[in-house]
């Protein structure tokens, strides 16, 4: 039976949108009071609707089969509304009249607006400061510095898993690389994995992405904190404590935005062993005489980065020599070295020595005294970066140009091409707005976070987390308002961490069905390194350091059509997080109420046999031309849709280019013997689509 109404207006809608409790990608949704003109959809149970029918994204392909592109289903008392058809997702959802879909609901344990679940002008104040905050040259330096250093850890844990020749769940090994890179990528450095911050943040998304945001029991927690330990001690069941997973991660953050504004974040840029390196060193009492944090325990924190990524370090031979006199006068002066011009003065230079693994990654995670970082009231509000120069645009002309030469610089960012002349963030009237794929459409959806002139050089080599502080939406932030700050951060985890360690899987499980593909893959590989071990024949250094890297992407279309085709059919983000209608509006002939949560049913969009021939078969030449160029879907929406679309795209798909490929150069990924078919393998929702139990063998490659 389905729900087909005449089309009417009703203006009465009661809404109840319940702030911190949703169940997955199809129980997020808004309460209607009375029947509207609805689209069709499963009619489902009084009270309860179609909750129990629901078993998650696959249901929703079989709506979609059923009902038509567009459909509506109550869950409960709430309702949602999904558009399934790229058409349609094209239509409402992005480009000008995408602008009164932008809102959205608060997120689980959200205590700000913050970049995932925001809306209005505070959403559009952090999403504007991050994207100006990553408008820089070294973004790209880096992401990869991040990606390189946390893969030379995952490969040797791999080799260890390798040897002794058992199934193994790579996933286990790759979740603390997913979460370390998203810190070396807002510290500039890398957290090697001897220090209680790495540990600490490896039990934080170990808990993340436990959470079973299907569960009610989760649902009931998320509303109800309180009401946890009872139900863990009523039903003999863990529960993900999400509130305190989330507060976790707030103190670590606060910890590193602190270090990071009293000047006490130093890189080395020199280090060739990143990954055995103590980030943290105590300086001894008589180094550290000054009044203002002579009492206040502060680590000073000590990342590296990998040589083979360094730009702005060519003079840091100074930098790593140790404590001297001047930089203990450093301490005492940190204005001095802050000021715009001065890199920064490396307190802790020294590389501890390697350490035999010892974290047990079974052990419940330590809650208080790691995070707690004594500081003084004062130091919480000074900053010591320019703003100007993480601005303006670079003063020698010559080198702006050559940087801004190719578009393509600007498009590997994120960022669209705007008219010339266009400022940064400059609102345009109306009529000013050209409908064509080469211009913004609407001064909120596309064009407030576009650039018209040239990136910063950030020869200072900044972090992004300095630029992020010093944008002018967080410059007056302490910790007694820095909620959007601190959500918006903690909001890059969440979407960060788990998103990417589901796509690996999915990618890693269809190769290991489809040994054909793996090896093609490989031996485009194996192709692009030997024609650079044949570039720099002549310089045995580099010979000894080639690697899989960002820039190779263009040279290995079919590894990128596997990786293409896993996220496809992985559907790691099954639907859009909710879009909230700002206003009552209408879609085709169905009128959609104000607050009505509207989603894009991606895993449908997905496997759309208009779109795709045996759209449920692993087939990466399908993205292929003749020319065996690649060539991306049009239907393909893995990081969300129109504005709402993840800030972390291009790091999420340098993090998967290169992790793959790392992998496949070193391993065979073979799937166990006796292991269910790739259509088989089972999957849950957590805050992600996940494989629910997926183990391959690894096999050392000669």
């Amino acid at each position: 039976m389905t729900r087909s109404h005449p089309k009417k207006r009703n203006n009465s809608v009661d809404m109840d949108i319940e702030a911190s409790t949703f169940s997955s990608t199809a129980s997020i949704s808004t309460a209607l009071s009375s029947t509207s003109s609805l689209p069709p959809g499963p009619s489902g149970l009084p009270v309860v609707g179609s909750a129990f029918e629901y078993k998650g994204p696959q249901t929703n392909l079989k709506w979609t089969e059923q009902y038509g592109p567009i459909y509506y289903v109550r869950m409960g008392e709430k309702s949602l509304v999904y558009l399934n058809t790229i058409e349609l997702v094209e239509k409402y959802m992005e480009g000008r009249n995408g602008e009164q879909f932008l809102d959205r609901p608060m997120g689980p344990a959200a205590f700000g607006e913050g970049l995932l679940f925001g809306s209005g002008e505070r959403w559009k104040n952090n999403k504007r400061a991050f994207m100006k905050a990553m408008h820089t040259n070294t973004l790209l330096e880096d992401m990869e510095s991040a990606v390189q250093t946390e893969l030379a850890i995952v490969l040797e844990n791999l080799h260890k898993k390798a040897a002794k020749g058992r199934p193994t769940r790579i996933g286990d090994l790759l979740l603390p690389a997913c979460g370390n890179v998203v810190s070396g990528f807002l510290l500039g450095g890398s957290l090697p994995r001897f220090c209680p911050e790495r540990e600490s943040l490896h039990m934080i998304i170990k808990n993340l992405q436990g959470v079973d945001l299907n569960s009610k029991l989760t649902q009931i927690t998320l509303k109800y904190p309180k009401m946890r330990e009872p139900l863990k001690r009523l039903t003999f069941r863990d529960i993900v404590d999400v509130h305190g997973t989330s507060r976790r991660l707030q103190r670590l953050i606060r910890q590193w935005i602190r270090q990071t504004r009293t000047g006490f974040i130093f890189r080395s840029h020199t280090s060739s062993t990143p990954s055995t390196q103590c980030p943290f060193h105590f300086n001894s009492p008589a180094a550290n005489t000054s009044a203002e944090h002579a009492n206040t325990g502060d680590k000073r924190l000590s990342l590296s980065t990998p040589q083979s990524n360094t730009n702005a370090a060519a003079s840091s031979d100074n930098e790593v020599s140790g404590v001297t006199d001047e930089s203990s006068e450093a301490i005492k002066t940190p204005t001095n070295e802050m000021s715009p011009g001065n890199e920064f003065t490396n307190l802790a230079g020294h590389s501890e020595a390697d350490q035999q693994e010892g974290t047990d990654e079974d052990s419940t995670d330590s809650d208080e005294d790691i995070f707690k970082t004594p500081i003084t009231p004062g130091s919480l509000t000074k900053h010591y970066i320019s703003t100007e120069s993480l601005l303006t645009v670079p003063k020698d002309d010559t080198r702006a140009e050559e940087i801004m030469q190719n578009e393509a610089q600007l498009t590997s960012l994120g960022f669209s091409s705007v008219a010339p002349g266009e400022q940064p963030f400059e609102p345009m009237e109306p009529s000013a707005l050209v409908d064509t794929p080469d211009c913004p459409k609407t001064p909120i959806t596309e064009f407030q976070w576009q650039f018209g002139r040239e990136m910063s050089i950030n020869e200072q080599h900044f972090s992004i987390l300095q630029r992020i502080l010093s944008q002018p939406e967080f410059a007056g932030v302490t910790e007694e308002n820095d909620e959007e700050l601190l959500q918006s951060l903690v909001d890059m985890f969440f979407g960060g961490v788990t998103t990417v360690l589901s796509a690996l899987e999915f990618v890693l499980m269809y190769l290991s069905k489809n040994t054909t593909m793996q090896m093609l893959a490989q031996q485009e590989i194996a192709r692009v390194l030997a024609a650079e071990a044949e570039r720099v024949s002549d310089d045995p250094t580099a010979q000894a350091d080639i690697k899989v890297t960002w820039s190779m992407r263009e040279q290995m279309p079919y590894l990128r059509a596997c990786i293409i085709e896993g996220l496809r059919l992985g559907s790691v983000t099954p639907s859009s997080l909710p879009h909230v209608a700002s206003v009552e509006t209408e879609i085709e002939d169905f009128i959609i109420p104000k607050n009505t949560f509207v989603l894009a049913g991606i895993y449908s969009l997905h496997r759309d046999p208009k779109e795709y021939l045996d759209a449920h078969e692993f087939r990466p030449q399908r993205h292929l031309d003749s020319e065996g160029k690649l060539t991306v879907p049009r239907s393909y929406r893995p990081f969300g849709v129109g504005a709402r679309r993840c800030v972390g795209e291009t790091l999420a798909e340098m993090e998967l280019f290169i992790f793959t490929a790392a992998i496949l150069q070193e391993f065979n990924v073979k799937s166990p013997a006796r292991s269910k078919k790739a259509s088989a393998m089972e999957t849950h929702m957590r805050i992600v689509h996940r494989l629910k139990d997926f183990k391959c063998v690894l096999e050392k490659r000669k």
